[in-house]
């Protein structure tokens, strides 16, 4: 059973417009996340936090170097997403 949703990742191809678009639709602004924020060169975010779970977007800086290249491969698209949550077993 699921208990709660902690953060859904969401793989974007342009962080600045994505960013806007998620803004206004969920009416918070994000905490800016550094390349520091990663442990993987080249990725930059964005993390709403929304109550007890976040929303997190991550974009590369240049859509050219090989995490640019991991994370379209991994979500396969623009807007790919993942989910971690809390269960119970």
């Amino acid at each position: 059973m699921i208990k709660r949703f902690i953060d859904v990742g969401i793989a974007v191809k342009n962080l600045e417009a994505a960013v806007a678009t998620y803004s206004g639709v969920l009416g918070v602004t994000p905490r800016m996340l550094a390349r520091t924020d990663y442990a993987y060169p080249g990725l930059k975010g964005a993390r709403f936090y929304l109550g007890n779970a976040t929303i997190s977007l991550v974009a590369s800086d240049d859509g050219t170097d090989k995490w640019a290249h991991l994370v379209r491969a991994y979500f396969r698209m623009d807007g790919g997403h993942q989910a971690g949550g809390e269960l119970h077993v």
